[in-house]
């Protein structure tokens, strides 16, 4: 019985959820650890994420203060031809 009443007093960790409908995982101390998200949501960030990465490289690209040279120059040199 008494592990019926601390049963009853543990949480599912699954339950727990913000108004954004996020389910965030917790441990024993009720400390969130993860969060489950929908997958829409999930490959909206993985595509905003993409998105940051080449605006990042697009800007280290451009301030660079290296010559900037025709795209088939710099294939030939790379093929060696």
């Amino acid at each position: 019985m008494l592990n019926d009443a601390i049963a009853s007093k543990q949480t599912d960790p699954l339950t727990k959820t913000s108004t954004n409908k996020e389910q965030f995982i917790v441990d024993e101390t009720g400390n969130r650890t993860g969060v489950v998200i929908g997958i829409d949501r999930y490959f909206e960030l993985l595509e905003a994420k993409e998105e940051l990465e080449s605006i990042r490289a697009y800007d280290e690209a451009t301030s660079s203060n290296d010559e900037a040279i025709p795209f088939t120059q710099d294939v030939h040199e790379i093929e060696g031809t």
